[in-house]
C-alpha cells in the first residue's frame, strides 16, 4: 500500500471508531436510571418501597420523586441523580405516631461498572427540624451507634457522617444543624471501584408529629482514563505515523 493509500485507510479507520464512541455514548444517555427508595420506621413493619424512572433535565442529569406514606410517616422525596454517577436531593419526613420514632431513608443508583480507585464526595446537608404539633418538645438524633449519614457503593457502607443535634425546646421552635461533608470540593476522598450501584442511607429518631428536612448528596468519579476506543485510535495512529516514516 502506498502512503496516499495508507493514510485513506488511517482516516477511514479513525472514523468508524468515532462514529462507535458517539454511538455507544448515545445509547448509554437515552437509557433513563431507575432509581429506589425505601422508607422504614426501625423496629415496626412499616415500609415504602418505590423504583420510579428518571425524567431527563438536558444535561445528563434525571430527577425522580414521589411522596411515600406509612404507618408512623409520610415523606416527600426528589432526587437528581447522574449515571456517571451522582446522587443529591432532599427527603421531607414527618412523624405522624404518637411517639418518637426511628427511620431509615435509602436511595440506590444503578451505575455501571467503574475500575477502582475512585474519586468521591458528598455531604449531609443543612438538616432542619420542626416543632410542627407545638408540644414544646423536638429531637432529631441518631439511632443507637448508627451514624445519621451513610453512603453506600454496592450495597457495603462506605462514609458515614454525623453533625451534633440533640433536644430543643419551645412551641413551634425550628432547628438547623450545619452541613457536614467529605471529599469536598473536588471529589478528593479516594474510594473503591463500583461494580452496581451506588446509595445514601439516612437513619434518625424524631419526635413525635414532628417534622425534618434531610439534604443529602453522593457522587463518585472514576480516575481519568483513555477510553477503549480512544486506545486503539492512538495505536493505530503511532502505527501508522511509523510505517509512513520508514516509507518517506
Amino acid at each position: 500500500m502506498n502512503v496516499r493509500g495508507l493514510r485513506g485507510a488511517l482516516t477511514r479507520v479513525s472514523a468508524a471508531a468515532a462514529v462507535i464512541m458517539a454511538a455507544s455514548a448515545a445509547w448509554a444517555a437515552s437509557v433513563p436510571p431507575t432509581v429506589t427508595v425505601s422508607i422504614d420506621s426501625v423496629g415496626v413493619y412499616d415500609n415504602y418501597t418505590k423504583a420510579i424512572e428518571g425524567t431527563p433535565n438536558g444535561d445528563g442529569s434525571y430527577t425522580v420523586g414521589d411522596t411515600g406514606y406509612g404507618n408512623n410517616f409520610t415523606c416527600d422525596w426528589s432526587l437528581v441523580v447522574n449515571p456517571d454517577p451522582s446522587i443529591s436531593g432532599n427527603f421531607n419526613l414527618t412523624n405522624v405516631s404518637n411517639t418518637t420514632q426511628g427511620f431509615v431513608l435509602t436511595a440506590t443508583l444503578p451505575t455501571g461498572a467503574i475500575v477502582g480507585p475512585t474519586k468521591t464526595g458528598g455531604y449531609l446537608g443543612d438538616v432542619t427540624y420542626t416543632d410542627t404539633n407545638g408540644d414544646g418538645n423536638l429531637s432529631y438524633d441518631p439511632v443507637g451507634s448508627n451514624p445519621l449519614y451513610l453512603s453506600l457503593i454496592d450495597g457495603g457502607a462506605f462514609q458515614p457522617l454525623n453533625v451534633v443535634s440533640g433536644p430543643a425546646f419551645g412551641n413551634g421552635v425550628t432547628v438547623v444543624s450545619s452541613q457536614v461533608s467529605f471529599g469536598l470540593p473536588g471529589l478528593t476522598q479516594p474510594g473503591p471501584g463500583v461494580a452496581a450501584n451506588i446509595g445514601v442511607r439516612i437513619q434518625f429518631s424524631l419526635t413525635a408529629h414532628d417534622h425534618v428536612s434531610i439534604p443529602v448528596s453522593f457522587q463518585v468519579e472514576a480516575n481519568p482514563a483513555p477510553e477503549p476506543a480512544t486506545v486503539v485510535l492512538m495505536g493505530l495512529g503511532l502505527g501508522g505515523l511509523a510505517l509512513l516514516r520508514k516509507r518517506a
